[in-house]
């Protein structure tokens, strides 16, 4: 989970880098004009930037949503009751982003602008992001599981601690980040095969994902 804050001294205010580097995938809320920290940051993670946020409309200074957009091609989110000029997909008060394993929600607070919004950002512990537990270990056979929860979805499809697990839905899995990747695009309703060698011998199990019992998330809210 990345939870970047970039200050802009000069301004008194913050913009911020939030994602999953497991699932490469992040946005940014508030770009200022200097758009080169975002994508240095960016590079060093090994993410891509494909949302940009804005909590409102700044008359303080001039935003780098922009340039940030051009340089990336990520979309741009701002409220609809902001109603700017430049192309834009609006969202309403609720509205979710999911950016692999972390949710990004808006919560709608008129006041300092009509339009202002917060960004509630909290892991999001459910659906293809509890496919498995996190204990995986890496092989050059493919990746090892250590230790499985009793009511994850893997469990229930059959999966056991000492499965190596070599694909999922006939997507090849060398590593953990690679199950990662390929659990998190799983949906509720889902089915999925998942081949695993167990004893040294290869097997195929079945699965549907299931949601997962509510469990409080970690968030952090950004104004």
């Amino acid at each position: 989970m990345i939870f970047r804050q970039i200050t802009h001294d000069d301004l008194g205010c913050a913009s911020y880098l939030v994602g999953d580097e497991d699932a490469g995938v992040a946005a940014v809320v508030d770009p200022k004009l200097d758009i080169d920290e975002y994508l240095h940051l960016a590079r060093y993670m090994d993410v891509s930037i494909e949302h940009i946020l804005e909590t409102h409309n700044h008359a303080d200074h001039v935003s780098g949503h922009g340039r940030l957009a051009s340089a990336t091609g990520a979309a741009i989110h701002i409220h609809r009751e902001a109603q700017p000029a430049y192309d834009h997909e609006p969202f309403d008060d609720g509205w979710e982003l999911r950016l692999g394993s972390v949710l990004v929600r808006a919560l709608h607070t008129p006041g300092h602008r009509p339009e202002h919004t917060l960004a509630a950002y909290e892991l999001a512990i459910e659906l293809g992001a509890d496919f498995i537990e996190p204990d995986l270990v890496s092989t050059k056979d493919g990746v090892l599981v250590t230790t499985v929860r009793d009511n994850s979805n893997a469990s229930r499809a059959g999966v056991k601690a000492g499965d190596v697990i070599t694909s999922l839905n006939g997507g090849t899995v060398t590593t953990a980040a690679d199950l990662r990747r390929r659990a998190q695009r799983l949906e509720s309703g889902d089915e999925f095969t998942i081949a695993i060698v167990r004893d040294r011998k290869p097997m195929t199990l079945k699965g549907k994902i299931e949601p997962p019992e509510p469990r409080r998330p970690s968030v952090r809210t950004i104004v």
